[in-house]
């Protein structure tokens, strides 16, 4: 998956305006804050190490509820495969003795699957949206993001460069101007001690 890095001020509303998810114009704009701590640690050391940083990303009309509708299908299904288990289970302890017996593993096996299916939709949720996969105080690193994305946020990076360059050689040059009028300029005699003597 494409991966770019970002500085913290180009997150926070200096991106530009291309999709993040397919590269076409974008639209609109979510704010969205994300986390990230090593995954080498984990407990209090891990809340103590994690880092956040808020990105004002970049969608198209199609994409902008990419981490909206991620959330709801998880979450929705998650509440719902839960109703449904434990709707199969509370009806299958109250059959009789005989049925709950030949009823019961086949319920059980229901709540397996319903179970796999929850873990492999948080799985592809999870890998196919946009987050982060390393954060610090001055950058940001997005997986998922668009190449075409990636290209325009390094045409701009190169831009604000040659511009930078542009304003430093700019202000070299008025240095260089300013140093020659001084240079023009009569520069008054100093007075020796002989005319002072002579005053």
């Amino acid at each position: 998956m494409a991966q770019v890095s970002l500085h913290v001020y180009q997150a926070d509303g200096y991106l530009p305006p291309v999709c993040m998810c397919c590269g076409r114009p974008a639209t609109t704009t979510v704010t969205k804050r994300m986390s990230w701590q090593p995954q080498f640690v984990g407990g209090l050391i891990a809340l103590l190490m994690t880092k956040y940083a808020t990105v004002q990303a970049p969608f198209c009309d199609q994409h902008k509820g990419h981490w909206f509708n991620r959330n709801l299908l998880t979450w929705g299904t998650f509440v719902l495969f839960l109703a449904v288990g434990a709707g199969s289970l509370a009806i299958s302890a109250n059959l009789d003795a005989g049925l709950r017996d030949s009823v019961m593993p086949v319920v059980a096996v229901f709540c397996g699957v319903m179970l796999a299916a929850w873990l492999i939709i948080l799985i592809c949720c999870e890998f196919t949206k946009i987050r982060p996969v390393h954060i610090t105080d001055e950058e940001i690193s997005l997986t998922g993001v668009a190449q075409e994305f990636i290209d325009a946020v390094r045409e701009e990076e190169r831009e604000r460069r040659r511009r930078r360059a542009e304003r430093r050689r700019e202000r070299a040059r008025w240095r260089d101007e300013d140093d020659e009028d001084d240079d023009e300029r009569p520069r008054r005699r100093r007075r020796s001690q002989d005319d002072r003597i002579q005053e």
